[in-house]
């Protein structure tokens, strides 16, 4: 492959992995429900209706309950109906408390989840009381802040700044768009990285003499991989995308200043040093671990006591709480169950008990007519399980005076199940704090190394 071709390739691994980082950005979010906050309750002193009068208290309206509910569907002709004993009005229920039953929920429109704190507070006040929120975690603007300004430190002191800008630069995109403080504390890592490899590129024995210098470029490079995998699988394959994006533009930026440099001489310029007699970390560039230390601190204080932190991966994990999911679940009912018990609802006074119909799906007006004075049989169909029916299903949804939880279901999707989950919003991170810990110990061990080879070689590490 020729030179140009070589840098044709690293120039579209280069913006892919832009679009790569931009196409699956994920934004950290805890709300389980399209349009509603769930709002958890246990009490021994406060009952529903209680909670109901905090809530109004606090301009909290429309709230859905389970002391306000009622048939949201129910035939003039036979208003009071013997139920099954899987029927969807009492499956219902569950989607009231947590999969432990000792939660009660309550369901919030979107536009009052910000009085939900104060709820939270009063509630809280009251003796055995514990409430919370799944919530909604705006954008975690610190942790892709952290990443950037991590990056303009180390721009700031390196001897190559436009190589390290366009090296750092597909990092700080990924930091911003899956603004996670795992991933935060891996970009620095990868940051700190490069910047210390900048240090031995190009010179001769770069990998094959290089020892020294490359454990401590190596192990700041891939170990977040191994972390990321443990807390998010998604968020490992995005950054072997950035390092893929960032060793491109090395690359690429190596092979242009060749190219610049010495187009038109007659010499091949080396460095005088090799890698090896170029340490990459001594006694005046060990601040930069310690300020690689210092931003996973920071980062682990942020993430452990912000409020943002303990809606998202406190309760809200530990409780298994109603969600709509991909697959059947028999614990809740979905919306099909709502639908078919609808039907049989309005078709009950049409069949008659006992009796199989041939064709469920629809009901038969039965009426007789005279032709050439002979009597016969018309049938007309008069009701039909379609589309039709399930539209003025949902339409008499819409009517619904009270808050129902139909109306909730519905705004999920006409084809939804539910099922009870721990999983928490579209993107989380698992083992926060632990990994942030793993995170923190890795620059320790790099100085404690550098010490021991410092006393055992006795020189300059």
């Amino acid at each position: 492959m020729s030179i140009n071709k070589k840098i044709i390739v690293s120039f579209a691994i280069f913006i892919l992995s832009f679009l790569f980082l931009i196409l699956f950005k994920s934004i950290p979010m805890t709300q389980l429900w399209k349009g509603y906050s769930v709002l958890y309750v246990k009490s021994d002193t406060l009952s529903i209706e209680n909670i109901s009068l905090i809530l109004e208290k606090n301009n909290v309206k429309n709230v859905i309950s389970s002391n306000v509910q009622s048939l949201p569907i129910f035939s003039k002709y036979a208003p009071v109906q013997v139920q099954k004993n899987d029927s969807y009005i009492l499956k219902r229920s569950g989607f009231f408390k947590d999969s432990s039953k000792e939660y009660n929920l309550f369901y919030v429109p979107e536009k009052y989840s910000s009085n939900l704190e104060y709820v939270i507070a009063e509630i809280s006040s009251f003796s055995n009381s514990v409430a919370g929120t799944d919530g909604r975690i705006s954008f975690p603007w610190i942790c892709p802040i952290i990443s950037l300004c991590f990056a303009v430190l180390l721009v700031y002191f390196s001897n190559k700044k436009f190589l390290s800008i366009i090296c750092f630069l597909p990092f700080v995109v990924f930091s911003f768009c899956r603004p996670l403080y795992t991933v935060c504390a891996a970009v620095c890592f990868a940051e700190t990285s490069l910047f210390f490899a900048q240090q031995t590129l190009g010179r001769k024995g770069f990998i094959l003499n290089n020892y020294s210098n490359l454990i401590y470029i190596l192990i700041l490079l891939f170990t977040p991989i191994a972390f990321l995998i443990f807390s998010s699988g998604a968020s490992s394959v995005l950054y072997v995308i950035s390092l893929l994006g960032a060793l491109s533009a090395i690359y690429l930026h190596e092979q242009l200043m060749s190219f610049s440099l010495f187009s038109n001489s007659d010499f091949d310029f080396v460095y005088i040093k090799s890698a090896a007699f170029v340490q990459t970390v001594n006694k005046k560039s060990l601040k930069y671990l310690f300020y690689l230390f210092s931003a996973i601190l920071i980062l682990l204080y942020v993430s452990f006591f912000t409020k943002s932190f303990s809606n998202a991966f406190t309760n809200s994990e530990v409780l298994s709480l109603p969600t709509p999911v991909n697959y059947e679940s028999k614990n809740l009912p979905s919306t099909k169950d709502f639908f078919d018990w609808s039907w049989d609802t309005i078709s009950f006074p049409y069949r008659r008990l006992g009796l199989n119909d041939d064709n469920p799906n629809s009901i038969y007006f039965k009426d007789y007519k005279i032709e050439n004075e002979k009597i016969y049989t018309t049938e007309t169909k008069i009701l039909s399980y379609d589309s039709s029916f399930i539209n003025s299903i949902c339409d008499k949804v819409k009517d619904i005076e009270y808050p129902a939880i139909e109306k909730m279901l519905l705004q999920q999707g006409r084809d939804v199940q539910f099922d009870y989950s721990k999983k928490v919003g579209t993107t989380t991170e698992k083992a926060v704090t632990v990994i942030l810990l793993l995170f923190s110990a890795i620059p320790i061990f790099l100085v404690v190394y550098y010490i021991l080879r410092k006393l055992k070689y006795g020189f300059d590490i």
